[in-house]
C-alpha cells in the first residue's frame, strides 16, 4: 500500500480503495497528490481579475504558476464563459509529466465563485438535469447545480451567463473542452 510514489499509485491516490489507510495519518504521497491538483484550481482563481473582459488580461504569470519547472504539464485552453470571463482552463500532462504521474494526465480546472452574480445563484441551490450530457445511459436521474449546468453547457443563456455579443464566448465551456 505505502510507498512506490504517485507514478506507482494514482489509482490508489485517486480513491480506487476509498482511500483507506491513507488519511490518518496522512499518507506522504496522498499529500503531494492533493497539492498538485489544488495549486492548478488554484491558479485559475488567482487570474481572476474582476474586470468586465478580464481575458484581455496579461496571463504570463498564470502560465508561470501552471507550468511545473520540470515541464510536466503544458497549458492547454482558457475556458470562456459570463461576460468574456476566463473561467478555467485545460492542462495536459507531457511525456514528462506521464512518467512523474504514471497516466498521460488532462486535467479541466474550474474556478470558484467569484462575482456576486455567482454568489447569489450559489445561494439558489437549484439543479438541472444532466440527461443532455449522459444521453441515454444509466445516469438519467443525475443533476448538477443550475448555475454550473447554464455555464458548462448553454451557448447565449438569457440568464447572463453568457454574453452573445462577446467575441470570445462564441461556444459553451463543454465544447471548448472538447476542442482541446
Amino acid at each position: 500500500m505505502a510507498g512506490g510514489g504517485i507514478a506507482q499509485r494514482w489509482r490508489e491516490l485517486s480513491g480506487e480503495n476509498n482511500w483507506e489507510g491513507l488519511l490518518d495519518p496522512l499518507d506522504i504521497d496522498l499529500c503531494r497528490y492533493i497539492i498538485h491538483y489544488s495549486e492548478r484550481i488554484e491558479a485559475v482563481a488567482n487570474a481572476y481579475n474582476g474586470r468586465r473582459c478580464q481575458i484581455c488580461a496579461d496571463s504570463s504569470n498564470i502560465h508561470q504558476t501552471i507550468s511545473s519547472p520540470r515541464s510536466e504539464i503544458k497549458l492547454g485552453n482558457w475556458l470562456i464563459a459570463g461576460e468574456s470571463s476566463r473561467m478555467g482552463y485545460v492542462v495536459v500532462a507531457t511525456i514528462e509529466g506521464k512518467a512523474v504521474l504514471g497516466r498521460r494526465d488532462i486535467l479541466i480546472c474550474w474556478r470558484g465563485t467569484m462575482t456576486v452574480l455567482e454568489k447569489i445563484n450559489d445561494v439558489v441551490a437549484l439543479t438541472d438535469s444532466v440527461s443532455d450530457i449522459f444521453g441515454d445511459y444509466s445516469y438519467q436521474d443525475a443533476k448538477v447545480h443550475m448555475g454550473f449546468h447554464s455555464i458548462y453547457s448553454a451557448k447565449s443563456p438569457s440568464s447572463g451567463a453568457r454574453s452573445p455579443s462577446s467575441e470570445y464566448n462564441k461556444t459553451s465551456a463543454r465544447e471548448q473542452v472538447n476542442l482541446n
